[in-house]
């Protein structure tokens, strides 16, 4: 009788503790069975209907995987995790081609310090360009500006797209 009892419960815990568990943003939680996670998704089946549909659920919506094994899987937000950005070069050389049209050569660099912030550094030959008009003809010399950019939005996620933009791209301002 021991014997039966102790399967049985063998049986019932093993049961009991054989789902996975998908923790959602808005605190939902939904006992599932696992089958694949990738860079922005997890496909997952009801643990009640193993051989069921299989359900797919973008990981922008997740705030925790707990697995059956005990393991926890903690989802972070893309704009926060710096290795998003490791590939990016955070560097950048810039040409001002609205400037050489009004006869001015600008020539910009700009050094990402973080997502969202960067020091932009312009150097400007006035005279050096293609439009002479006659307020600017004899214009020349040179011109030199230096700017602390900061990001004006958030890094905002397209509906077809998982990761950020580049680390420079986007909307700045530079305060005076």
């Amino acid at each position: 009788m021991k014997k039966y009892l102790f399967i049985l419960v063998l049986f019932w815990v093993t049961i009991s503790y054989g789902q996975d568990i998908i923790v959602m943003k808005s605190g939902e939680k939904q006992e599932v069975i696992i089958k694949e996670i990738t860079d922005t998704q997890i496909k997952y089946v009801d643990y009640k209907d193993p051989e069921g549909v299989l359900f797919t659920i973008d990981k922008v919506l997740v705030k925790e995987i707990r697995f059956k094994t005990g393991r926890k899987m903690k989802m972070e937000p893309p704009e926060e995790n710096e290795w998003y950005f490791a590939d990016d070069k955070i560097n950048n050389l810039t040409f001002n081609f609205l400037a050489f049209g009004s006869n001015t050569f600008a020539i910009g660099y700009e050094r990402a310090l973080a997502p969202g912030q960067s020091v932009f550094g312009e150097l400007k030959i006035y005279g050096l360009g293609l439009r002479e008009s006659e307020g600017l003809r004899n214009r020349s010399g040179f011109g030199m500006s230096i700017s602390y950019r900061l990001k004006m939005f958030s890094f905002l996620f397209s509906s077809k797209k998982y990761r950020p933009e580049h680390v420079l791209n986007g909307l700045y301002i530079a305060p005076p």
